[in-house]
């Protein structure tokens, strides 16, 4: 995950680091379930990014005016409905 994810190094890492690894992981497994998950057609499906010094890319924003350091843009679509959670969120 840290391979995708910037959180900062040394002093500068993210307070909410651990949180939101949990969060992706649980989101991440909601989506890679859906029933036929695709790419959108046309422009809306394709990732637009430039890349950046130091092995990194810089985003396009939704509404094509500026980038941005983490993506934003990329749609998908998929068939059926999202699962409902299967336990309470406490």
């Amino acid at each position: 995950m840290e391979s995708y994810i910037h959180y900062g190094v040394g002093p500068h890492t993210c307070l909410g680091g651990e949180a939101s690894k949990v969060a992706l992981t649980a989101m991440l497994r909601v989506v890679g379930r859906l029933d036929n998950l695709r790419r959108a057609p046309g422009p809306q499906g394709e990732l637009k990014k430039i890349p950046r010094p130091h092995g990194f890319y810089s985003y396009m924003r939704e509404d094509d005016t500026s980038f941005f350091a983490f993506p934003m843009s990329w749609k998908v679509h998929y068939d059926g409905e999202i699962p409902q959670c299967s336990q309470p969120v406490s």
